[in-house]
């Protein structure tokens, strides 16, 4: 059972015309620990699952075994939605779990804010008998200035659960909406991609160069971190890299950022072959390294250069969450190596991989590729 008001402070909560929380922190949290538990229980299955599909191809030859390897390895195949539903599980428990604690939080502020009106009321009672009434007159002003804390208290978690709750699990919800696919394996060769993902919008890149990916079903991606927002409003006296503003892309400025792979390599909008050899990061210098980020759609998109406080890689996807974020070295279209270094993002290695398997997809020749982790 949650925490629940006081009776003593039922009276003061009808001065100030409080709504106590309906919500039960205790609840929430055994319903946010019983998914944290079931996506535990869903690691050996994994990883079970895993060890006997790999045996399937190391131990057998033919067509038949390839089929099962892509279908088994594709984006859409069982390792990818096994280990959706794993984080799927986990953000729905974390979820409730800090909506248990904000609960709580909220609950707690409210009976503190109560208490003290309490005590300043008796203190204002007494006063005015020892005055003549004088002090007691300014129980109003009191109780009005108890009113709006709690409403601030109030629109404060209603925010934290229509903007960080909401995104969280919308994101699960994705995930597990990836799951239902329907999958052929036999409709998918190796780095092909379905037809139906790509928004060929007329006019945008030359004759064969394909237009932006547009997924029903959008990878799981995540950031920019809550410290960055606001960075590309110059109105925003509290944004970061204050004075200066970071520069978002619009929609028909990132084509000209957007990579496409053709023939096992990363190609330009204007048909060219992608090469970092004149391209600097703030992090490594003029080392030839580019900074990318890769949408949810599976779109890549890449600059040759990063200027502090006015280009990122946030700038390159508008400001929106990214698969996966770094920098990395292109050789006339080959890519040689690839970090995840991006303090806007700060991708996990695990995060990197989807992005290289998302690629390797789309048929990028991956062969040779060096990876180095910064965190």
């Amino acid at each position: 059972m949650g925490l629940y008001l006081p009776d003593w402070l039922t009276e003061p909560a009808a001065w100030v015309g409080l709504d106590w929380p309906q919500a039960d922190e205790v609840l929430l949290a055994e319903a946010g620990q019983a998914w944290l538990e079931f996506a535990v229980s869903l690691m050996p299955i994994n990883e079970a699952a895993e060890k006997a599909a790999v045996a399937v191809w190391a131990e057998n030859d033919g067509p038949a075994t390839d089929a099962f390897e892509r279908w088994w390895t594709d984006e859409l195949g069982p390792r990818e939605r096994l280990f959706d539903d794993y984080v799927a599980a986990i953000a729905v428990g974390a979820a409730l779990l800090a909506f248990a604690a904000i609960t709580l939080a909220v609950k707690l502020a409210f009976i503190v804010q109560l208490v003290q009106l309490v005590v300043i009321v008796v203190e204002m009672v007494i006063a005015g008998i020892m005055t003549g009434g004088g002090a007691a007159a300014a129980i109003g002003a009191q109780t009005a200035a108890i009113r709006v804390a709690i409403k601030v208290i109030t629109q404060q978690l209603v925010k934290f659960v229509t903007t960080v709750l909401k995104e969280a699990l919308q994101r699960a919800g994705r995930l597990f909406k990836r799951s239902r696919y329907d999958y052929a394996p036999d409709t998918m060769g190796p780095g092909s991609v379905r037809s139906d993902v790509r928004d060929d919008t007329p006019g945008w890149g030359p004759a064969g160069i394909p237009g932006p990916l547009k997924r029903e079903d959008p990878l799981y991606a995540q950031g920019p971190w809550s410290k960055y927002r606001g960075e590309n409003d110059p109105n925003n006296p509290d944004r970061a890299y204050y004075p200066d503003t970071v520069r978002y892309l619009s929609k028909e400025e990132r084509e000209e950022h957007r990579l496409v792979v053709q023939d096992g390599k990363l190609i330009t909008t204007d048909g060219e072959p992608f090469d970092t050899a004149d391209a600097s990061t703030l992090r490594s210098g003029s080392d030839g390294r580019a900074i990318f980020a890769m949408d949810e759609n599976g779109n890549l998109y890449a600059s040759a250069g990063q200027e502090k406080g006015k280009f990122h890689h946030s700038s390159l996807l508008g400001g929106e969450p990214a698969v996966a974020a770094g920098e990395f070295k292109v050789k006339d279209g080959k890519l040689q190596y690839l970090n995840n270094q991006s303090g806007h993002y700060t991708p996990t290695d695990g995060q990197i991989v989807r992005m290289i398997r998302e690629l390797q997809r789309q048929g990028l020749d991956i062969k040779g590729v060096d990876y180095g982790s910064v965190r």
